[in-house]
């Protein structure tokens, strides 16, 4: 038996009215016959495509990898909402580069998701404020006489940061001395032993204005180390 596939945009959201969540969905993709394998091109697993699943649409200029996380969290609502058991993000990224990428549902994630849904509504509904990470102290956990190094570590640590900050403030300084001294000698390049130096002033092609494609909002790791003040 052969297999195809076809699509069709949904008119209306789908609904868990029971943590009064709603997912509206780019397009819903339909096998009709047997089984579709899709390869994916991240992991190499094959995934087996059958009845209907999520069709997810992103345009990305910015951007040549995989969809980010929250494209991926996006998809896995969509499921959770719609009940379908797979979904598809078609990527167009830079320069027009077309890749399509297929992730199954994900019961542990829909369980995050109802999570932080619930704790949403909860704050809404009774009026409980979020908590930013400046409006709130945090606890650290004793760690002394459990040294494990860690103290030569933190003190080799800001050693390296002052000293970074230190060459940086002294690069720069000396960055600006040298450039003065060209500049009163009316040049832009010096040989001087078996150094050459430049200091030009580049000038770039005006371009066309253009719209610049949005971004996503992304999350990175926050390490630092600072002394404690005990006033």
């Amino acid at each position: 038996m052969s297999s195809s596939v076809s699509m069709h945009k949904p008119t209306d959201g789908f609904r868990l009215p029971k943590y009064k969540i709603c997912a509206s969905l780019d397009g819903i993709l339909e096998v009709h016959g047997d089984k579709i394998p899709f390869t994916d091109p991240q992991t190499g697993k094959v995934i087996w495509l059958e009845g209907k699943g999520v069709c997810e649409i992103k345009t990305q200029g910015y951007n040549d990898g995989p969809p980010s996380y929250e494209n991926i969290l996006q998809v896995q609502t969509q499921m959770l909402c719609s009940g379908f058991k797979w979904a598809i993000i078609g990527k167009l990224g830079p320069r027009l580069k077309f890749s399509m990428y297929v992730y199954q549902a994900d019961p542990a994630i829909h369980e995050i998701i109802k999570e932080k849904i619930s704790d949403f509504w909860n704050k809404v509904e009774n009026d409980i404020p979020y908590i930013t990470e400046e409006d709130t102290d945090k606890t650290y956990d004793d760690w002394s006489g459990n040294d494990r190094g860690i103290t030569q570590m933190v003190a080799d640590y800001q050693l390296a940061d002052s000293e970074i900050k230190k060459w940086t403030d002294t690069k720069d300084q000396l960055k600006d001395a040298i450039r003065s001294i060209m500049v009163q000698e009316n040049c832009n390049y010096v040989q001087i032993d078996n150094k050459r130096i430049a200091s030009e002033l580049i000038t770039r092609k005006a371009t066309v204005e253009k719209l610049v494609p949005a971004k996503p909002q992304t999350q990175y790791e926050k390490f630092t180390v600072k002394d404690i003040n005990n006033d």
